[in-house]
């Protein structure tokens, strides 16, 4: 049961069905949707839109922009 945990926690998962699809194969037992989202709700699990955090610009991002922006 060790080895599934960490293999769970490397991998990020961030749908239903992808949580879905795991439980298939791991376990071979099929849930519902909704009974997924009910699980995932009493383990702490909420509902966040994924989003791209923007890498860190450089310190000098607005002349390097300015500079790009003369040629």
């Amino acid at each position: 049961m060790q080895t599934t945990k960490r293999k769970h926690h490397k991998k990020q998962l961030t749908s239903v069905r992808e949580v879905k699809h795991e439980i298939i194969e791991e376990f071979s037992v099929s849930y519902s949707d909704r009974q997924i989202r009910r699980i995932m709700k009493k383990l702490g699990f909420g509902y966040g839109k994924p989003y791209v955090i923007p890498a860190e610009a450089p310190e000098n991002a607005s002349e390097q922009l300015k500079k790009t922006q003369k040629k």
